[in-house]
């Protein structure tokens, strides 16, 4: 049995032991391993612990390798936090299958391989950030089904293709939409003007071109746009922007 450890101590503790001490807390709820110096893998053994596990915090250590398929035994999950590591390979497709998944923080990674079209499965999916990876593909359609998504952070990574229509149409997008610093081409939807409430629009440092459509005049609650770095032709509309 683990003695109480200051947060600060665990980095001397190893990950897979600490991981398996957890299997027989049946109760357990909430879990914050972050910033405690972690190193290693994450083992699969992580996918034991008690199915009333909602909230996951591992960010900020130095775990690295695949992310095991093993989380979607968690089936409780509400929010899983493993930013700032060192994770490499894909996102297991099954990530679709954590239902009650609401926030999903991956960024800092070197996560590499397409978006699962799964992710489309998180019905009730308000924040969504994998930015700062090496996430290659197109933008998942399937992305439109999240229609409780508030925020989107898909910046600072290899995706190509165009920005969907379906994304654009997502009228919950409330917060923060940015697609930056990726390869994508082709013009921006008129769609984009369906963003009524969206606050914050980065589709900065692409290779986006045509005009910038009118319709982005509706974004009547943008507070910051970013278009820079593409190759767009005409005006920005008068009235999108305060």
């Amino acid at each position: 049995m683990w003695e109480a450890t200051p947060k600060s101590d665990l980095f001397r503790i190893d990950l897979t032991r600490f991981i398996d001490s957890l299997k027989n807390c049946t109760k357990l709820e909430w879990l914050d391993l972050g910033t405690c110096k972690f190193q290693g893998v994450l083992p699969r053994s992580i996918g034991n612990l008690s199915n009333q596990l909602y909230r996951l915090y591992l960010d900020g250590n130095q775990i690295h390798g695949n992310l095991p398929g093993s989380i979607v035994n968690l089936a409780g999950l509400e929010l899983i936090s493993l930013e700032d590591n060192r994770f490499t390979g894909n996102i297991h497709f099954t990530i679709g299958n954590l239902q009650r998944l609401q926030v999903i923080y991956l960024y800092n990674n070197q996560l590499s391989g397409p978006i699962p079209n799964s992710t489309g499965n998180l019905s009730l999916l308000s924040t969504l950030d994998l930015s700062l990876n090496m996430l290659e593909g197109v933008i998942p359609s399937s992305l439109g089904n999240c229609h409780k998504l508030l925020e989107l952070y898909l910046s600072g990574n290899k995706l190509h293709g165009k920005i969907p229509t379906r994304l654009l149409q997502l009228s919950s997008l409330s917060k923060t939409m940015d697609l930056s610093q990726n390869n994508l081409y082709g013009s921006l939807p008129n769609e984009v003007g369906d963003l009524k409430m969206l606050s914050n629009l980065d589709i900065s440092n692409n290779n986006l071109s045509g005009n910038i459509p009118s319709s982005l005049d509706g974004c009547s609650s943008l507070s910051r746009l970013s278009l820079k770095g593409n190759l767009f032709q005409g005006i920005i509309p008068p009235n999108c922007v305060p």
